[in-house]
């Protein structure tokens, strides 16, 4: 009796180590959960959440926005078009330290369980440009959008892949952002 019961309980306690181990890995952001006016000219610190993060993993960072006008007619209907603009990327710890050793460096760096990164809006704004003008002007609100993915992805951030992806999710913010001088 006492051997089934210490077998049952190290069959509940490996049960437990390999949940554990098989976690489902977690990242969520911290940041508008109400709509946000945010300065052209002023750096905005993005945050998130992490916890199970596993080996190379990469998460991005995308300022995201719809079109009302797409191009794309159905029905005589206009279609809004997605689109999406990459504020940065990072890493798992691991993966970025072998990464910066490489390159004998010891500068700082952002990971995905450091939880943080600042974003240099005026920089952004200018460098990223559609028909003369800002992006950032391009649409009434903004959202920030977070995408947790194997760094290795055969697809990246592409939101339709027709290849397996061992990891993949995606965030939007629950506040968007609009931009003021």
């Amino acid at each position: 009796m006492r051997a089934a019961a210490s077998a049952a309980a190290l069959l509940i306690a490996a049960l437990g180590a390999l949940r554990a181990l098989s976690a489902d890995p977690q990242v969520h952001l911290t940041v508008l959960d109400t709509d946000a006016r945010i300065s052209r000219k002023s750096p905005f610190t993005i945050t998130w959440t992490s916890a199970d993060i596993p080996p190379n993993t990469a998460l991005s960072l995308r300022l995201y926005w719809k079109m009302a006008d797409s191009g794309v007619r159905i029905g005589g209907k206009v279609l809004p078009g997605d689109t999406s603009r990459l504020l940065t990327s990072v890493f798992d710890a691991a993966t970025m330290k072998a990464f910066m050793e490489k390159f004998k460096s010891n500068a700082t760096f952002s990971t995905i369980e450091s939880g943080s990164y600042v974003w240099d809006v005026a920089k952004f704004c200018a460098q990223n440009t559609e028909n003369g003008h800002s992006v950032c002007d391009g649409a009434p609100s903004f959202q920030l959008q977070l995408i947790l993915r194997a760094a290795n992805d055969p697809c990246a951030d592409n939101m339709r892949c027709d290849k397996p992806r061992r990891l993949f999710k995606s965030e939007l913010s629950r506040g968007a952002i609009s931009f003021i001088e």
